[in-house]
């Protein structure tokens, strides 16, 4: 029996490999370990997913043009820790042409610096308020690119320049809720500026723009064809369901409408949960539509950003680029800009297939819908962190292992044909001792098999339900990849979810 605090072995994450002795040790250092307090087995690394590389984040906000920015803005501080926030930029948009309201993002940061303390008891890596402060900018005064070209001086606009330059190998993501006119002017500056380096420098930027609000992302797109970005043409809207008011876009409706309901939001987010929750207003037209930008980034096991068309919590995108993605609720005030930049090409749209409660679902906004669940009840448990000033006072992600991997990297695994892959969960757990459950499901729009015109999809697991699964690979002619999602779901309040995606590559 081994009672220990593996402190140090836990702080170097994924890279216990360096550690001489540390891979062959590890077993046996967790077999007969016995755990007593969930808070000293966070403090001690022992238990805690490891983390990829946090992603580089810079938000392009028209806040204020309407509440949702601002609600948006309350959730993502709650996820501050998983991200590195490099920029909160108030910009323009097609909804709110001048003036950028960086006063507000100021005012929400400020009631974050009091839950700043509650929340790092229940996780780490939050940053300081004083930092969020330091990269919160003020972007373009003015609408589109037109407006950018006057402005390459702008606060906004150097800033993003910085950004770009800093000595970091990852990509940079910018989350677009308004328009991306302030990144374009960036790019722009750099074109006339630093012709030799820029393409260099673009080169690190990706992107994901909510409703194509001006020309910025197109611009880009336009003129650097490689640009990785991602246009949310209409699936944001299955992120919520609208206001009474506007009930005509029922259409995006579905799933469990019931945990986004202004008395859901009043329960879980705004009453008794500090001076977050009294900063997030109720909504005029749809709540959060901006936030899917965020939460496709959310390192939660679930997926990988590099890879739009593999779907997570923000949405899933069609693999190939398309070309000329206009805008839908916003066309007629938005396309004069785009049409000035026909041939640009983006990743946008993709449909997936879902049912739930005997209703089933083909439609763009199911591939936000389907997640409503989880995320809904992640950030409740997130906004109890700004008012829990005990770790046991709230309630935590289960952590989700996939065949010993204790990260939350996607697995990624081949198989000749006719083989039998087996997945295993064990070593998964809860760090505040809540039972918990472990289901397995196909997510096939993700792979390339494909289910046969009217027939069942072409694979079958051994159990849905339970710590281990296997399956026998199918007979195919050239390489083809499926998908497994390994879903941990607990018995606490709220309910909350773990997630590990297993990609099987079948190479004949």
């Amino acid at each position: 029996m081994i009672v220990l605090c593996l402190a140090t072995l836990g702080a170097f994450g994924d890279n216990t490999a360096r550690l001489p002795g540390a891979v062959k040790l590890w077993p046996q250092l967790t077999d007969g370990l016995i755990i007593t307090d969930p808070a000293w087995l966070l403090a001690c690394g022992i238990g805690v997913s490891a983390q990829p590389d946090k992603p580089r984040v810079v938000i392009l906000s028209d806040i204020s043009n309407e509440p949702d920015d601002q609600q948006s803005l309350v959730r993502l501080l709650t996820y501050a820790n998983e991200f590195d926030v490099e920029g909160l930029i108030a910009t323009t948009s097609c909804w709110r042409r001048n003036n950028p309201d960086l006063r507000t993002i100021l005012k929400v940061l400020d009631a974050y610096e009091i839950a700043e303390k509650n929340l790092r008891r229940h996780a780490p890596g939050y940053p300081s308020a004083t930092h969020l402060r330091s990269v919160a900018k003020r972007g373009v005064d003015g609408y589109g690119m037109s407006a950018a070209a006057e402005q390459l001086d702008n606060e906004g606009i150097r800033h993003i320049v910085s950004v770009l330059e800093r000595d970091d190998p990852r990509p940079v993501w910018f989350c677009a809720w308004g328009g991306g006119n302030t990144l374009g002017g960036a790019v722009l500056r750099l074109q006339r500026e630093r012709p030799a380096e820029v393409a260099r420098l673009v080169a690190k930027i990706r992107g994901y723009e909510i409703a194509l609000q001006d020309d910025g992302f197109a611009y880009i797109a336009h003129h650097f064809p490689d640009a990785k970005l991602i246009s949310a043409r209409l699936l944001w809207k299955g992120i919520s369901r609208t206001t009474p008011r506007f009930n005509a876009w029922s259409e995006s409706w579905g799933g469990n409408n019931d945990v986004f309901t202004a008395d859901w939001i009043r329960e879980n987010v705004q009453r008794g949960h500090g001076p977050l929750g009294e900063q997030y207003p109720d909504a005029i037209y749809l709540w959060e539509g901006d936030t899917p930008s965020f939460l496709y980034l959310l390192p939660n096991g679930l997926s990988d950003p590099e890879q739009p068309h593999w779907g997570g919590w923000g949405g899933r995108f069609e693999a190939n680029k398309k070309t000329n993605v206009r805008s839908s609720s916003n066309y007629e005030i938005v396309n004069p800009l785009l049409d000035r930049l026909r041939d640009y090409r983006v990743f946008s749209d993709a449909s997936d297939r879902w049912s739930y409660r005997g209703t089933n679902y083909h439609n763009e906004y199911a591939t936000v819908f389907r997640w409503r669940e989880a995320f809904q009840n992640d950030f409740a448990a997130r906004m109890d962190w700004c008012v829990a000033d005990e770790f046991k006072k709230a309630n935590h992600n289960p952590i989700a292992v996939l065949n010993g991997d204790r990260t939350k990297r996607v697995l990624r695994l081949t198989a000749k044909p006719g083989e039998t892959v087996t997945l295993s969960a064990e070593g998964t757990h809860d760090p505040d001792g809540d039972k918990f459950e472990a289901g397995w499901w196909f997510y096939p729009e993700a792979g390339t098999l494909r289910p046969g015109a009217s027939g069942p999809f072409p694979v079958t697991l051994s159990a849905g339900r339970g710590r281990r699964t296997s399956l026998i690979t199918p007979e195919v002619g050239k390489p083809e990849s499926l998908h497994v999602i390994l879903e941990v779901r607990d018995a606490g309040t709220p309910p909350l979810r773990a997630f590990r995606r297993a990609v099987i590559t079948i190479q004949p």
